[in-house]
This record gives C-alpha cells, structure tokens and sequence, in this order.
C-alpha cells in the first residue's frame, strides 16, 4: 500500500510503502520505496549512473550498518524497496534535545562506531566513497531495546577507480572537505568521508 511522499529529486520520488500481506496475524511492515522514472533516466542519460547506484545498493545491503535494499522494475519505473527509517534520522533525533543541551556520550559514542562500521565496509570491502555523509543520511533503526544508526548506501558514491566519477560535483556543502570545495579531483578519496565524519561528530 502506497502511502505519503518522503522526498523527491530531479528523476526520482521516495514514498512510505506498507506490505499488508504475509503470514496470518504478521503485522504490517513499513519500508521507504524510492521510485526512478525510466524516461527521465534515459532523457538525462543515466542509465550507467542507475545501473551502478543499483549494484552499490545491493551490495552494501551485506552489511549490519548500511541500509538493506530489493529492486525490481516495469515498463515505466525503476523501483528500491529500502528499510525505513522507523526512528527518523540523526538530525531529528538531535532537535529532540533542549537548546544547549548535548546528546548523551554513550549515545553518540555508539552511533559513531555503527556509522564508522559502515563507512569501514564501503571504503574496504566496495571500495566506494560515499561523499555524502551528514546528519540527515544517518538513519535510526530499533532492534530490540537497541537504536541502531546505519548509513544510507551511497546513492552518491564513486568507484576509487573511477577519476571521471570522482570528478563530478556531489554532496552538501557544510560537510564538505577541502579538496572537494576547491575541486582538487585528484585529492578526492576516502579522506573526504573521514572529514565529514568529524563534521558529523
């Protein structure tokens, strides 16, 4: 069942989906579905962008600290069936706190192992930069009695390899390094995660 919209971009949309069937007495389960139109990809000439933005989901969907994923598709659309975010992102939990009052130390000190976990995961397993690291793609997930924080999986992210893809603009720009705002392409590498990580924490 598709429900309200959770965002949307040039060639995009993301809604709340809720999975109504399954087995007798299951409860509803509630995913973020994010939804790319087949026609602006090819009018924009993404398709290779699409295709690897897919691989990298699936992928990164190994790993405990970075958003699960399942693709499939039509004739008109490109669809990501992604967990949602059941606790919102770390800068909503953050606004929860009076002004001037910090998040607790045991606190940030957990969700910055699980995001470092992630970004570990990328950097070494995928060998991927994630370039887009920031409050508002760190999602909150409970399991259990436990708040968890995983990574969104580098919708952004770029291929060491790759100098053309490390080439192009991408990110916000209160997090973003040196190099990246100088636009020293050939500096760009893990540090620019490393840095927006401090940015974060």
């Amino acid at each position: 069942v598709r429900e309200d919209v959770l965002g949307s971009g040039s060639y995009s949309e993301v809604v709340r989906v809720t999975r109504t069937r399954g087995s007798p007495g299951a409860k509803a389960s509630s995913y973020a579905m994010k939804i790319l139109s087949k026609r602006q990809i090819r009018e924009r000439k993404l398709e290779v962008q699409l295709m690897r933005e897919v691989k990298i989901q699936m992928q990164a969907s190994k790993h405990r600290n970075l958003t699960r994923s399942c693709p499939f598709e039509d004739a008109a659309s490109v669809y990501l069936i992604l967990e949602c975010a059941d606790r919102g992102h770390l800068l909503q939990y953050m606004r929860r706190f009076p002004r001037l009052q910090i998040v607790p130390i045991d606190a940030a000190l957990r969700f910055f192992v699980h995001v470092c976990l992630g970004v570990q995961f990328l950097h070494e397993r995928l060998r991927v930069i994630h370039r887009d690291l920031k409050l508002e793609n760190l999602l909150l997930i409970r399991l259990n009695i436990e708040r968890k924080s995983k990574n969104t999986s580098a919708g952004a992210g770029d291929d060491f390899a790759d100098p053309d893809r490390r080439a192009t603009f991408c990110g916000t720009e209160d997090y973003l390094s040196p190099e990246m705002l100088l636009q020293e392409t050939h500096k760009i590498g893990r540090p620019v995660d490393i840095w927006a990580l401090g940015v974060v924490f």
